[in-house]
């Protein structure tokens, strides 16, 4: 993956192009086949194609109307692409859309500076982002996955979207059934183009940064660094006033102020509920399991025991509806997915170290969908941390069996079975940073 700039608040960022790189799925329409049974329906008798043509629809109206009021003219590439959807006509929709990331460039042999094409890129990016899951899932599966996080969120609600079926499978589903609650993307928060379409699109309802206020936290940040009173993060660098990020962890790091600053101005109004993609530290304290995503309650405090027994509840019974579909054993998107969602549910109990819960969605995770780093890493961390260190090296090394080519995977190991040796002559053994964790067991 390769850098960017972005610019937020008039401070340029060198920062990676994670949007497509979030979620299963994420080469959007590289290499999908025409859905299998696309005439099958929803509750309410939609078909899958029919909730893709009709999203379609829906977004070259959006784009068209918002090409009106900044008086542009909307690229051909995009009207033939949502064309091409609206039609179910996959080649035609990969071919344009990868013609028109040349244009956007997402590619390195044709960077744009038309500026029609950056205003608008969001409305085509929804409709092929959910035109591909389309593709990756079966229609029973999305289904089944869009009425479960829906089923989660209440009328007027505010959702993260962080992965790509989270985002765009939701977000299309949601406005087709007309599903009354706000999705956003928290992982594209620090683009200045994805902000300005939150603003044009959802700003008359929410409360959201302005331009200028991007601009102070990248300068309050700047000056907390320089004045020690934080470590700047990973992959960030600050020189004569001005910081850049080469990676996830400086990307993430100013989404997660936005998304703060989001969830405080109107968590008065509105509940919030995350699809977790990377890792937001300040939502831990605030989150609890809510069906398959997790809710941001307004005020941290810990997860009582009716929510946990209602959580393990909830996945068991999911896990043996999954496991009924003959699809699912198929399905690697479908299985990522939900078992992404379980490890970020497994990360919360981790957090207020509630163990033997942690190890149980963990592991659940690892059911879903044996092949998942995260789940394999979070798993074997959590055992780690408690100092079972052979346990951590089997699953590590189970992990492998199934994934030879994984470095990262046997470096880990390697660093665990050295960690064993020293065990014995340790009496304390690293963990997660106190910073990170509560210093108090929940009960």
């Amino acid at each position: 993956m390769r850098s960017v700039m972005v610019r937020c608040g008039g401070v340029v960022w060198c920062a990676l192009a994670v949007l497509l790189a979030s979620g299963p799925g994420t080469a959007v329409l590289a290499g999908t086949k025409p859905m299998s049974g696309a005439a099958e329906v929803t509750r309410e008798g939609n078909s899958v194609a029919g909730v893709m043509a009709a999203f379609a629809a829906e977004r070259r109206t959006a784009m068209t109307e918002a090409a009106d009021r900044e008086e542009i003219a909307v690229p051909s590439d995009y009207d033939e692409l949502l064309t091409a959807i609206e039609a179910g006509d996959w080649p035609s929709a990969a071919n344009r859309f990868e013609q028109i990331k040349v244009q956007m460039g997402q590619h390195k042999d044709g960077p744009s500076d038309s500026a029609a094409y950056k205003a608008l890129w969001q409305y085509v990016l929804e409709a092929a982002g959910a035109f591909e899951q389309a593709a990756l899932w079966t229609p029973e599966l999305l289904h089944l996955y869009a009425e479960e996080v829906m089923g989660a969120i209440p009328p007027g609600a505010v959702y993260f979207g962080g992965t790509a079926p989270g985002r765009f499978v939701i977000t299309a589903y949601r406005t087709v059934l007309n599903r009354p609650f706000h999705v956003i993307a928290q992982i594209e928060l620090a683009e200045p183009s994805y902000m300005d379409f939150l603003r044009d699109t959802v700003g008359q309802e929410l409360d959201l940064p302005s331009p200028e206020d991007c601009t102070r936290i990248v300068q309050r940040h700047v000056e907390e660094v320089q004045t020690g009173g934080m470590p700047a993060a990973p992959g960030v660098t600050i020189k004569d006033g001005r910081i850049s990020a080469s990676g996830i962890h400086g990307v993430m790091m100013i989404n997660g102020i936005l998304s703060q600053m989001i969830f405080d101005r109107n968590k008065a109004a509105h509940e919030f509920y995350v699809d977790e993609s990377y890792v937001i530290p300040w939502m831990y304290p605030y989150l609890e399991p809510s069906g398959p995503i997790m809710r941001l309650r307004a005020q941290p405090r810990k997860l009582s025991p009716e929510t946990i027994a209602e959580d393990r509840t909830y996945w068991d019974d999911l896990e043996g509806r999954l496991k009924q579909v003959p699809a699912f054993a198929e399905s690697e998107a479908a299985q990522q997915t939900f078992s992404k969602l379980r490890s970020a549910v497994g990360g919360v109990y981790e957090y207020w170290r509630l163990r033997s819960e942690a190890e149980y969605a963990f592991q659940q995770a690892l059911r879903l969908y044996p092949d998942s780093p995260e789940a394999c890493f979070r798993y074997a961390q959590h055992l780690v941390q408690r100092e079972l260190y052979e346990e951590a090296m089997d699953v590590l090394s189970a992990f492998i069996q199934r994934d030879p080519g994984n470095d990262t995977a046997r470096g880990y190991l390697d660093h665990v079975r050295s960690l064993h040796e020293l065990a014995p002559r340790r009496t304390t053994i690293e963990g997660v940073p106190p910073d990170e964790v509560p210093q108090e067991e929940a009960q």
